[in-house]
Parts: C-alpha cells; sequence; structure tokens
C-alpha cells in the first residue's frame, strides 16, 4: 500500500482526524490530485458516504489511477449495501497492487457479501500465512461456517486468535462454535478467556460460561471460573451472591454457603437481603430442611418489593443439575 496511504488510514484507526486533516494539507503541497484521494478516506471513515464518493469520481474523472482509489470505492458500496457495485472496484485495487493484503481481503469481503462463498474462501486461501490478518482469517472462519465445514472454520479461528491472542472477536467465534457443536466446556474456555480480554464483554462471558459447565456437570471448572470471577477484583454482593448460586445449583453446598458469609459480613440492602435468604432456602431444602427452607423464602418475599428474578433464576438453576429437586424449583416459580 502506498506510504502516504497506509500512514493515513493508522491515523483514521486511531480516529485521530485533527492529525489526519493535518497530513493531508501536507500532502496536498506537494500532490494536490492525492490529497483529494486522503480527504475522500477521511470523509468515508467519518460517515459522509455522498461526499467521500463524489470526489472519488472526480479524480477517476480526471483519470487518476490509485488502488486505494478503487478500494475506497468499493467500501464505500460495502457500505451502502452494494456488494455487486464493489466487486469491479476492489477487483481493480487487487489488481493495480496485487501485493497488498488488504485488497485481496476486500474482493473476498464482496464476495462473501455477495453470496459467492466458495471464490471467497479461494481467494482467502491465496493470502500467504505471513501475511494474512485477524480480518481476513475471520472472514475465512466465517465462511466455512456458513459452509458447514466447521473443522475448517476453527482452524482459522485459532489461526486467528494466535495472531491476536488478546482480541475479543476470534474467541467469541470460537466459543459460538463449540456451543453450537455441542462442546460445551470447550465454548465454556473460550468465554472464559474472553472474560479476562475484554472489559465490556467480561460479566456477560462470566456468567454464560458458568452456565455452560453447569449444564456440563463440571464442577472443577465451574469452581475455578468462581474464582477467577472473585478474585479479579473487589468482590461485592452480587459477585458473591451469584458464586453461591451456581456452587449450590452444581452441589457444591459447603462452598456456597462461605461465600454467602462473605456477602453477609458485607453488609446488605433489603434487596441482597432477600437474594441471600432465597439461597438459604435452597440449601436447607438440599439438605431435606424443607419447613426452614419455606420460612426464609416467606421470608425473602418480605425483604424485597421485587423478589421475582432473582427467584426466577434460582428455579432454573436448580432445574439445570442432573436431578433437579422440582419441589423446590416448582415453589420458587
Amino acid at each position: 500500500m502506498d506510504a502516504d496511504v497506509s500512514e493515513l488510514h493508522q491515523e483514521l484507526a486511531l480516529q485521530r482526524f485533527d492529525r489526519a486533516r493535518r497530513f493531508v494539507s501536507r500532502v496536498a503541497e506537494r500532490d494536490r490530485d492525492k490529497a483529494l484521494l486522503l480527504q475522500a478516506l477521511v470523509l468515508f471513515h467519518k460517515g459522509r458516504y455522498n461526499q467521500s464518493i463524489d470526489y472519488l469520481r472526480k479524480l477517476e474523472a480526471k483519470g487518476y489511477r490509485h488502488a486505494e482509489l478503487q478500494a475506497c470505492q468499493a467500501r464505500v458500496q460495502l457500505a451502502w449495501g452494494n456488494p455487486q457495485g464493489a466487486l469491479p472496484h476492489a477487483r481493480d485495487a487487487m489488481a493495480m497492487d496485487s501485493r497488498d493484503p488488504s485488497y485481496r481481503l476486500l474482493v473476498a469481503t464482496a464476495l462473501s457479501e455477495s453470496g459467492q462463498s466458495e471464490p471467497a474462501i479461494d481467494l482467502l486461501n491465496k493470502i500467504p500465512a505471513s501475511d494474512a490478518r485477524l480480518e481476513s482469517l475471520l472472514l475465512l472462519g466465517d465462511l466455512q461456517r456458513r459452509l458447514g465445514a466447521d473443522a475448517l472454520a476453527q482452524d482459522a479461528y485459532l489461526a486467528a486468535l494466535e495472531r491476536a491472542p488478546f482480541s475479543a472477536a476470534p474467541l467469541r467465534r470460537l466459543a459460538a462454535l463449540f456451543i453450537e457443536t455441542g462442546a460445551l466446556q470447550e465454548g465454556a474456555a473460550m468465554l472464559a478467556e474472553l472474560a479476562e480480554v475484554s472489559e465490556l464483554l467480561r460479566d456477560e462471558a462470566f456468567v454464560e460460561a458458568a452456565r455452560l459447565y453447569l449444564l456440563a456437570d463440571d464442577l472443577p471448572k465451574l469452581r475455578d471460573l468462581v474464582e477467577r470471577r472473585l478474585t479479579g477484583g473487589q468482590a461485592d454482593v452480587e459477585d458473591l451472591c451469584w458464586a453461591a448460586r451456581l456452587l449450590l445449583a452444581a452441589g457444591d453446598r459447603d462452598t456456597a454457603l462461605g461465600h454467602l458469609e462473605r456477602a453477609v459480613a458485607l453488609g446488605r440492602s433489603p434487596a441482597q437481603t432477600a437474594e441471600i435468604r432465597q439461597i438459604e432456602a435452597v440449601a436447607r431444602w438440599l439438605d431435606g430442611r424443607e419447613d426452614e427452607a419455606r420460612m426464609l423464602l416467606e421470608r425473602s418475599l418480605q425483604d424485597s418489593a421485587d423478589p421475582g428474578p432473582a427467584l426466577i433464576n434460582l428455579a432454573f438453576l436448580l432445574l439445570s443439575r442432573p436431578n433437579p429437586p422440582l419441589g423446590l424449583a416448582r415453589s420458587l416459580l
């Protein structure tokens, strides 16, 4: 890729638009046509597609030739949902600069969005492993999944993860693939890693990973996951109750009650008091102390204005067990 274009892409990727504009101004001092091309790229990254395409078409009408001019036209067409219109421009860009893997990816993207999965896969497979970008490997995996080639999709996602070990995208795709194919523990492991690398997805990933370990009846890994969550920051009452519910549903009563004691020690609101009593009620029921369990549930209803969500959560966790206590689950619902 042209050095000026490459430098501008780096600024735009970081959304440093002021620096990008200054860079365009410097380029204009020596090459006005290229500066117009760079300005079109800036407009595209800002979502101003109509203005961007106007600049690009004016340059094309002047006879200006540049791979990035064609590539940007292809990107605008893709943004407009017109992959068939993007394809000729993407192919022209690749023909002008066949060494740049980003243009090969652009053609593959247009093919993919046109429903032409197999030609897109063939094109992506021709990218040398040393040049394969994260986006290329992810697209390759997505296309293999589309064709039902799960093993090949897994290979592509694992290669993407190796290329970018702290990226959420390959972890999410691997988790979805494993879950879809019934490999619940492997899916849970990917989600647990996702929770470590993505602050935004941390809570969601931990909760789903725990659910999968529970469904797989894998208590050791469930315990490890819970401890990772509780030691990853300052555990609060909500975290401790979450841990207690899970471990109780998995049959680990002693560890669950230990977390519950920590929750009590932290102090609690009326709603948290209700939740702790609900979890205690489950423990009593599992010990065969049904009268005490019912008493605690009745008290929890007095402590919280809206105990429904926590009760439903507990019921479904209990129903996930291999031999669920149906009587208790029904009473919670």
